[in-house]
């Protein structure tokens, strides 16, 4: 190895450029170590931090997703605490019961047997009427089928003592045979046992249709209206009407209540109209009734007389005063807002109805 010292300035320069290569050869290694080092420790770095925070997402998006569903099912069970309390509270204010009306109406006075009856005020009255009602119920339900020979009997007049005599003539006793055949003027000789006994009772027994037509009857017969009603049903209507209310005789209360209402007078009226003109259509007098009755109560007419308002007193006005009224251009004149009414037994049935649709007032 030469001696550095004893170099020329040129030598010395190869000299140090002969190591130059290798020592940047060996810088370059050094330095792509440390780099490959660097970005290997900086990419595990990054990748950890990646994972550390990709962990934080998903735990943080976990936990988000938890309180939403958490969130979600307090606000349906709220909802759902909520749609159960107005219910209950819908319920409640159903089923509340206004005591002072139902008190009211229970113990008012009511009608029974063509009679106003004071209301029942004493609880354990009112019990003992609502046990009676039902027991009567139950038992008139029984009795239903034997009323009609009930009522045979009652027409008929029987007597308890003539019942069993004829009971004993049914069980064959021979004595009361006997007093049959003597009562009857019969000489027994002249009955031959082996002649042939042609025979057929006659139907006696009231029917159940007169059974409730009896009923209905006693229900109304002490009621003022009954002789109109008794009269429009066996001489004014027609016989159609008269068959159609013995065959339900319910239609025959329900003609005493319109007699009640006070507007048989006018339908009657308007029936009686269609008749002189030619304009039943076929249809019976019942039949009228209904149509122009249902016609009413569609149209919330009432028949009741109406009553005459007083005629209010004029206040005496000062001349000088209404001569400035005139002057200022004021009238002194009232407008009349007065709705004309109509009578409905004047009006033929064309006019009637059209008045009718139309919303007119009557009398």
């Amino acid at each position: 190895m030469q001696d550095i010292n004893a170099m020329t300035d040129e030598e010395f320069e190869r000299h140090m450029e002969s190591f130059s290569p290798a020592d940047n050869k060996e810088d370059d290694t050094n330095v792509e170590e440390e780099s490959n080092v660097n970005e290997d420790t900086n990419t595990e770095e990054e990748s950890e931090d990646t994972d550390t925070e990709a962990d934080g997402q998903e735990t943080s998006v976990s936990e988000e997703d938890a309180e939403e569903e958490e969130s979600q099912e307090t606000e349906e069970n709220e909802e759902t605490a909520e749609d159960t309390e107005q219910a209950r509270d819908s319920a409640e204010e159903t089923n509340v019961v206004d005591y002072k009306t139902f008190y009211e109406q229970v113990t008012s006075d009511y009608k029974a047997n063509g009679r106003v009856m004071p209301g029942l005020k004493n609880p354990e009255d009112f019990k003992t009427a609502l046990a009676m009602a039902s027991n009567y119920a139950l038992k008139t339900t029984a009795l239903k089928p034997h009323l009609g020979r009930i009522k045979t009997l009652e027409k008929a007049g029987v007597t308890d003592d003539e019942l069993n005599e004829m009971l004993e003539f049914r069980n064959r006793n021979p004595e009361v045979i006997k007093k049959a055949l003597k009562d009857a003027g019969i000489d027994p000789l002249d009955i031959d046992p082996e002649a042939p006994v042609s025979y057929t009772p006659k139907n006696y027994i009231v029917s159940q249709t007169e059974v409730a037509f009896d009923e209905v009857i006693s229900t109304i017969k002490d009621t003022p209206e009954f002789a109109l009603t008794s009269k429009v049903v066996t001489e004014v209507w027609d016989e159609a009407s008269k068959q159609a209310m013995l065959d339900n005789p319910n239609l025959i209360k329900g003609l005493n209540e319109e007699i009640q209402m006070g507007r048989f007078d006018t339908i009657q009226g308007i029936i009686e109209q269609r008749k002189m003109l030619g304009r039943t259509n076929g249809m019976s007098d019942l039949a009228m009734y209904q149509e122009i009755a249902t016609a009413m109560d569609q149209a919330n007419i009432s028949t009741k007389p109406e009553v005459t308002p007083k005629t209010p007193v004029q206040k005496v006005q000062d001349p000088a005063v209404n001569e400035q009224k005139k002057k200022a251009g004021i009238s002194t004149k009232k407008t009349s807002t007065a709705v004309k009414k109509y009578d409905p037994t004047k009006l033929s049935d064309e006019e009637f109805m059209k008045l009718l649709d139309s919303g007119a007032k009557f009398i």
